[in-house]
């Protein structure tokens, strides 16, 4: 009754996670609850996926290329074979009237060719949102549990007793109780399946509680209906920050399996482009990644052939937390324009190509009402002032603060991108306002800054940006920055008070520009390790992004008249004249051409214009 009910409720109201009931999975697996066999997803399946703890025990059954042939053979699956938890599915299943189940060890091949699995592992989000139930299996520390109340597994007795002629009875615990002590909720396997799903059924030693995405309320058998306060993830699909932070709390058996753990919740969230557990479509924010907690930090171990490259939050283990995007909806969140162009390396019919990641990519095309005014690199001063007179009106672009700062950057050559004759004009704010409008986003100014008109670049400009040479004998995990940069060596780290938060920052200094360190995102052990034992090595700060208006309240940071922009009226750019537009720079070691990060920082970006930056492309692992 619960899922039925949640069911058709999903169906008349939709969801994040709710797909069409005609979708299907090609070549998807499935138990077969009636025969007890594996057997191909028939059309239109209504069928429920299984969320547990594998445990460490190795020997339990699972489904490989040389014994499938076996398991698709009626009865193969008795419980005899099989571990107490996925019986018990099996059994609740049957109950349920629901013929089919799925269950990750036994319908994904675990020796299949990687290429495969990762087709599986990818397609997780749409196996559990397709999923008509997902069984969570929340007692328990392994497969062998199997689920209270379902079959052979006996939920444990309250215990009773009396006192001076009372009669007392243990109160079962609360279902944020029940989540907060389970060893499934810490797993990362398990946080995609409940966050993709639309409908959970878990399985505590005490009683069965019941999620659906559409109701802010919780189920039992015991308390029936009333609100749901805990943190499950399985509401709807979060902003990407609070993904990557809720995911990387939990634990891996194996920490070489974070990003496939990830898989499902990515594509899902934020669609196939990805690389290293960042999105393509938000680069330029997700690779502003720092740690929960400052130091040490703690490497995670690649596979042999497989990497965690240093740029990517899968480098780390412990908790990531991501600097806050507008363009995912938070209310005190920055608006980014990239300042630097990224470029994948990736293997094409035997030959390496590069994917340049335009800053329009993913970002849908909509109509703009200034569309019949003319081209801005073709618009003159009389048109601009004209059409500044006939469309501009106190503008509610909540960008417009960024997209100036741009139109400034341009014209102070922090974009490789040539500059619009027009921009050398002396313009009011009100006219400079009427020029960065003119884009649709600011995704597609700042590729127009870039060179890159249409989110496209030459091949001629690929190859004086990232030359043939430099993409040579390319190792897993590397990418291509092309951006401006300052040398720092020596590296210079000193400590600053922040007067608002009464704590001593972290701050690297070159020539008079200062650069905060932001909290969490230094790597000191690798700094010092390099400065002791690869004296070759060099230190760079790498420009990534402008910010809106920053107000830093440290010494020595202090806003100066200078640090602003002014228009030929002599007016500041800025909402609040004590604001100047910030840049996000990256920290990076170089050694042999190989780049690492090792921390990030901000500063005014008027003050490391003066610092005359040089364009520089860097490769990075």
């Amino acid at each position: 009754m619960w899922v039925s009910d949640c069911h058709n409720s999903v169906k008349r109201e939709g969801s994040l996670q709710a797909k069409p009931d005609t979708s299907q999975i090609t070549g998807l697996r499935v138990i077969d609850t009636r025969q007890r066999c594996i057997t191909i997803a028939p059309a239109a399946c209504r069928y429920a996926a299984l969320s547990y703890v594998w445990g460490a025990t190795s020997s339990d059954l699972q489904a490989t290329t040389m014994n499938i042939k076996d398991l698709m053979r009626k009865g193969s699956l008795d419980s005899r074979s099989l571990p107490q938890t996925i019986d018990d599915a099996i059994v609740a299943c049957m109950k349920m009237g629901i013929g089919y189940l799925w269950v990750d060890r036994l319908c994904i091949l675990q020796d299949d060719d990687p290429s495969r699995k990762a087709h599986w592992l990818n397609s997780m989000g749409d196996i559990y949102a397709q999923a008509y139930v997902t069984i969570i299996a929340l007692a328990g520390k392994n497969a062998q549990h199997g689920l209270p109340g379902v079959n052979l597994v006996k939920r444990p007795a309250s215990w009773t007793g009396t006192t001076q002629g009372i009669y007392l009875i243990e109160k079962t615990p609360a279902y944020t109780e029940c989540l907060r002590k389970s060893r499934w909720s810490t797993r990362g396997w398990t946080f995609q399946e409940a966050t993709l799903s639309s409908r959970r059924l878990l399985f505590s030693d005490t009683r069965v509680f019941y999620e659906c995405s559409n109701h802010k309320n919780i189920k039992d058998e015991l308390t029936g209906d009333y609100p749901n306060t805990a943190e499950t993830a399985g509401a709807a699909l979060l902003s990407y920050a609070k993904v990557v932070s809720r995911f990387t709390k939990r634990k891996l058996t194996w920490e070489c399996d974070v990003l496939r753990a990830f898989a499902g919740v990515l594509h899902t969230g934020w669609g196939p482009e990805n690389y290293y557990g960042i999105p393509l479509n938000i680069f330029s924010d997700a690779i502003l990644w720092r740690t929960v907690k400052k130091n040490p930090y703690s490497t995670r171990h690649a596979a042999p052939g497989d990497a965690f490259p240093s740029w990517s939050w899968s480098s780390i283990k412990g908790r990531i937390t991501v600097e806050p995007s507008a363009r995912e909806g938070g209310i005190f969140a920055e608006m980014r324009a990239s300042l630097a162009i990224w470029a994948i390396p990736r293997r094409a019919r035997q030959r390496l190509e590069l994917q340049i990641i335009a800053n329009t990519l993913g970002k849908p095309e909509k109509p703009n009402k200034l569309d019949d005014v003319k081209s801005p690199n073709n618009m003159n001063e009389k048109e601009v002032t004209h059409t500044a007179h006939e469309l501009y009106a106190p503008c509610n672009f909540r960008d417009l603060p960024t997209r100036l700062g741009v139109v400034m950057a341009w014209r102070c050559g922090c974009f490789s991108g040539s500059l619009p004759g027009i921009l050398n004009t002396p313009f009011t704010w009100g006219e400079y306002k009427v020029f960065a409008r003119k884009w649709r986003t600011l995704g597609h100014l700042c590729d127009e800054a870039h060179g890159m008109s249409q989110g496209s670049m030459s091949e001629q400009d690929i190859e004086a940006r990232f030359p043939s040479n430099m993409r040579q004998g390319c190792p897993p995990g590397s990418i291509f920055v092309y951006t401006q940069s300052l040398n720092l060596n020596p590296l210079q780290l000193s400590l600053k008070k922040d007067m608002s938060l009464q704590k001593d920052i972290l701050a690297i200094e070159v020539g008079d520009f200062l650069a905060l360190v932001i909290d969490g995102s230094i790597n000191i052990e690798r700094i010092n390790h390099v400065r002791q034992h690869n004296p070759e090595s060099c230190f760079s700060l790498l420009a990534i992004s402008l910010s809106e208006p920053w107000d830093s309240e440290t010494e020595h940071l202090k806003p100066r008249t200078e640090d602003f922009w002014y228009d030929f009226a002599g007016v500041p750019l800025g909402q609040n004249p004590h604001d100047p537009h910030a840049i996000e720079l990256m920290l990076v070691e170089t050694e042999n051409g190989i780049s690492r990060r090792a921390g990030l920082a901000r500063g005014y970006l008027k003050r490391w214009i003066d610092q005359n930056p040089q364009f520089q492309t860097f490769h990075l692992v």
